[in-house]
């Protein structure tokens, strides 16, 4: 071989090296690449990737497999676009918080599309970043219009260059800027300025502008010369402070209140416990202190039952107990949320005293006015049975004489019998009233007379009141002639009328002493004597022997209309205190209707008690005097003519002894008081 033989020959194995070499080079180089590099065929399935781009996708097996499945967020509209377009389309996609932007460059001739990857996520960080910044530095400029609160920016001078809306308004200007700031700021002394220039943190101002009370907090700013002043009211802020204090100085005035009470003031807890006692309480109890102390056995007369009631009740409970020598009136009031309790005692030592010779006063009043109408009422019965047996001394001696003239007659059985049978007629037609009109007697008169007459019997007119009074007839005499012979005719009619007269004034007699037993027997239920304060009380029986006794008011004129309901429950009360009641009311409504009209009385069964209502058809209460028919000496009547304790007694019975209700309505030709009583007194004492 000849030396340039050798030379080409040495010369093309140089140039194929470097092909191998550069064919090796290009073939690291995707490898070399940081970013991921990927070759695609145009249907989008992937022939090769980097090192970079299997790290990123997250899977070393990626070649056969489809680029739109494994690229994050790539649709399918998208990737159409990437394999019609001639030029390089970008693509941006995340993956577990990186950002790469992929370029696809399509290349039809090869049949391939590249795709090439940047990291781009601290780009992007930096580009949000940056455009938050922005944002903030925008709202921060809105700050001063958007504060609620007067916002001014001041150079060192004073002179203002910004002014937010709520500052325009509050000095009343449309603008501010130019103004010197310690010119316009109330209060702004020469020495405060110089402060507020020369300070290095913020000195606040109390100022007064229109009228509103706002603080002023001077700050200066870190950029040299200016300062800022932000403004906050503190008008209302001040009014609560003021109310506060004077809150606060009634509190400590409250805290002394206790003690300036004239009567007991006790404060206990939940168990009763005391833990506050004025210097009344203590005196009263003769106790240097009382806290500690349990009220519930402090007490007097303080039972479980009136305990429970003044635990668990949202009313005031009242407790009268008698503490040494006076008698005091005990107030509890409801438990506060804060579990205390109070009590206020009032001292009512006097109060019962004059109480209870009001009370007897307006007993005697009434026990006058019952005596008088019992005495009245046992009058008429007395003077009738006195008035019967002086008659009857009479008449039982011709019914003995006419006996005697029927001894002498020699009686057939059949005649004995008969007068048997005339002096059953006697007794029978004695014990029933008559009820002839003065017609009815004119014409019995006459016929009987007549009968008489026809018939010759002897001293027949003397026989006549005795037989019209009996309402025999005559039928009854023609029936007597045909068993008793004419002989004897005249004697047995004698000894009929005789037995007749007898007969009657004995009746007469019984009605009078039974009336009188009755008015005797509903005056001792109507006082209850001999019995306790308290008893079981037929409140309907009550109201009947309350009538009875007034029995000598009622009938002149008065129509009782009486509607007492059947099934009204017994209840525990104070019997002869509730009659004084009863009778107050009625006789107050007989008095209102002047004698003349129409009384109603009703009751009925009530869910915890029993009402009873009295109504009259007088010509009513007036309204401008209702509210005061209560009070005590209050009365319409004439002078002389009534005490003014009635209806105050009453109240003071039902309300303050029963624990009841005593109410009225009242209109012209209506008034009705209604009482309500519960199934327990109040009080037992």
């Amino acid at each position: 071989m000849s030396e340039h033989s050798s030379a080409s020959g040495g010369q093309g194995r140089s140039s194929q090296s470097t092909v191998d070499s550069l064919q090796r080079l290009m073939a690291e180089f995707p490898d070399m690449n940081p970013g991921p590099v990927l070759r695609l065929k145009t249907d989008g399935t992937i022939e090769m990737l980097n090192r970079a781009a299997r790290k990123v996708l997250g899977d070393d097996a990626m070649e056969g497999r489809c680029w739109v499945d494994v690229c994050p967020g790539l649709d399918k509209k998208t990737w159409e676009v990437i394999q019609k377009a001639r030029e390089p389309v970008q693509f941006e996609a995340g993956n577990e918080g990186q950002c790469y932007l992929y370029t696809h460059t399509c290349r039809p001739e090869t049949g391939h599309i590249f795709v090439f990857g940047a990291d781009v996520t601290a780009h992007r960080m930096a580009e949000r970043a940056l455009k938050q910044q922005r944002a903030e530095l925008a709202e921060m400029a809105k700050f001063p219009d958007m504060n609620p609160g007067p916002v001014i920016r001041f150079v060192r001078n004073g002179d203002i260059v910004l002014a937010n809306p709520a500052a325009r308004r509050l000095f009343g200007a449309d603008r501010l800027v130019g103004q010197r700031w310690p010119d316009l700021c109330p209060g702004m002394t020469p020495d405060l300025w110089s402060r507020i220039q020369d300070a290095n943190s913020s000195i606040q101002h109390d100022a007064e502008v229109g009228g509103r009370a706002i603080i002023f907090t001077h700050t200066p700013a870190t950029e040299a010369g200016n300062y800022f002043v932000y403004g906050a009211d503190v008008t209302a802020r001040k009014a609560a402070e003021e109310e506060l204090a004077e809150k606060r100085a009634q509190i400590e005035e409250m805290a002394k209140f206790p003690d300036m009470n004239p009567g007991p003031v006790i404060r206990f807890v939940e168990d009763g416990t005391i833990r506050l006692a004025n210097r009344a309480a203590r005196t009263l109890f003769e106790k240097e202190s009382l806290v500690g102390h349990q009220w519930q056995s402090i007490c007097p007369g303080l039972t479980e039952d009136l305990w429970q009631r003044i635990c668990t009740t949202q009313r005031n409970v009242l407790h009268e107990a008698v503490v040494g020598e006076r008698t005091i009136l005990f107030t509890h009031t409801p438990r506060t949320e804060a579990g205390n309790s109070f009590v206020y005692g009032s001292d009512v030592t006097e109060q019962k005293a004059a109480e209870r010779l009001l009370a007897q006063s307006e007993k005697m009043a009434t026990l006058g006015t019952l005596s008088a109408g019992v005495a009245h009422e046992l009058n008429n019965p007395a003077a009738a049975a006195q008035r019967g047996s002086e008659h009857l001394k009479a008449a039982f001696n011709r019914f003995q004489r006419a006996m005697v003239d029927v001894g002498r007659l020699n009686l057939s059985d059949t005649e004995f019998r008969r007068l048997l049978d005339l002096d059953q007629l006697a007794r029978e037609r004695s014990s029933t009233v008559s009820t002839l009109s003065s017609m009815e007697r004119m014409e019995l008169e006459e016929a009987l007379e007549s009968w008489l007459e026809d018939h010759a019997i002897e001293d027949g007119f003397d026989l006549l009141d005795d037989l019209v009074e009996a309402r025999i007839t005559v039928a009854d005499l023609d029936d007597l002639a045909t068993d008793i012979p004419s002989g004897n005719l005249g004697i047995i009619v004698t000894a009929l009328a005789r037995s007749l007269c007898v007969y009657r004034l004995v009746q007469e007699i019984y009605h009078g002493t039974e009336r009188i037993s009755s008015i005797v027997g509903a005056l001792k239920e109507y006082s209850y004597l001999d019995q306790a304060p308290v008893q079981d009380i037929d409140v309907n029986q009550g109201v009947r022997n309350t009538l009875i006794i007034l029995n000598s008011k009622l009938k002149e004129g008065v129509d009782v209309d009486e509607d007492l309901s059947d099934d009204l429950p017994h209840i525990r009360a104070f019997g002869s205190e509730l009659n004084q009641v009863w009778t107050n009311l009625i006789d107050n409504a007989v008095a209102a209707m002047d004698g003349h009209g129409s009384l109603k009385l009703r009751s009925r069964r009530e869910t915890d008690g029993v009402c009873v209502e009295i109504e009259d058809t007088g010509p009513g209460i007036p309204e401008e005097i209702q509210s005061r028919v209560f009070d005590a000496f209050f009365t319409t009547k004439p002078p002389g003519a009534g005490t003014g304790l009635g209806l105050h007694t009453c109240y003071s019975i039902v309300v303050n002894k029963h624990g009841g209700k005593l109410t009225f309505r009242s209109s012209p030709g209506k008034t009705c008081f209604t009482v309500w009583l519960p199934k327990q007194p109040a009080t037992s004492d």
